[in-house]
């Protein structure tokens, strides 16, 4: 089985017609938390295309995704084809993609498609949990975070029973941050991304009741980025980035910090696109959460 996870699929042209941001083939796959933007195919698929794949049973699954602005002229964000294809879709967010036959998502005769808990345009003729609504993503964001506002939020489910098959939605969103978040019974957000939740700040006095580290903003970035962090107490801290092999590339903040919420800049300049962690150490606390270099 392939499984795609936390990449963004962007500005890719299909000229042959299939495909614009990813092309699935008589294959098996999970394609979550990705956001898979202003993709074109000269045909079929502009976000996702699935072409003669297998029963539903074995396992092909887009969830938790976020689809916006691809186009096409079948299917503008998801295209599902061929004989016995079966698709599940959970938890994603189809908005803002265009086509001529099946602006968000098209199903050829002979195929099927389950699809439950997503925001399309448009709306969908079957499925639990659907919604029509505008996913008030942040303006101007490029990772498509959720405004507080959102018709999202907590619309999503972590788990569904389909054909005598558990499918589950990831544990974690594109930032690797918990799904849901805070954790609790409430359901998980639509899309790849969690909706950030407002930091816990006692009104009297600004200052913080608890530590935390922000998702830096914007996100994905070229080259510069804005990582804020808030911690309670006067603390020794340390906030560094680092590859995925655990080196460290950058050190952001170190020394003794005053209580209160503090800002600062990365600049990526130095770096090659990709995927990096950044870690915040401040007394016994510790967290870490996931950036991405776009160049």
């Amino acid at each position: 089985m392939e499984t795609l996870v936390g990449t963004v699929i962007a500005d890719i042209w299909a000229g042959g017609g299939w495909g614009g941001g990813i092309a699935a083939w008589h294959s098996s796959f999970r394609i979550q938390n990705n956001i898979i933007t202003r993709n074109a195919s000269s045909n079929s698929a502009g976000g996702v295309g699935v072409m003669y794949s297998h029963s539903i049973s074995t396992e092909q699954v887009i969830v938790n995704n976020t689809l916006f602005d691809n186009h096409s002229v079948y299917g503008g964000g998801i295209d599902v084809r061929g004989s016995g294809t079966a698709v599940l879709a959970l938890n994603n967010i189809l908005w803002g993609d265009t086509a001529q036959f099946g602006m968000e998502i098209y199903v050829d005769a002979g195929a099927a498609a389950e699809v439950h808990h997503c925001d399309i345009q448009g709306g969908w003729p079957s499925g639990e949990g659907n919604i029509n609504n505008d996913p008030l993503f942040v303006p101007g964001d490029p990772a498509f975070t959720l405004t507080a506002e959102s018709p999202c939020i907590g619309r999503g489910m972590d788990s569904i029973w389909i054909g005598g098959v558990w499918y589950h939605a990831p544990a974690y969103d594109f930032d690797g941050d918990p799904r849901p978040r805070p954790v609790g019974p409430q359901g998980s957000d639509m899309g790849a991304q969690e909706e950030q939740p407002t930091l816990d700040v006692a009104e009297s006095h600004g200052i913080p009741s608890t530590f935390a580290l922000e998702q830096n903003y914007p996100n994905p970035f070229n080259p510069t980025t804005l990582i804020a962090y808030q911690v309670p107490v006067v603390s020794e801290v340390k906030l560094a980035v680092y590859d995925l092999l655990g080196r460290e590339v950058k050190m952001l903040a170190v020394g003794t910090t005053a209580p209160g919420r503090h800002t600062v800049e990365f600049d990526a300049s130095g770096l090659a696109s990709g995927v990096y962690m950044y870690r915040l150490r401040a007394g016994d606390f510790t967290q870490a959460k996931r950036l991405m270099v776009l160049k």
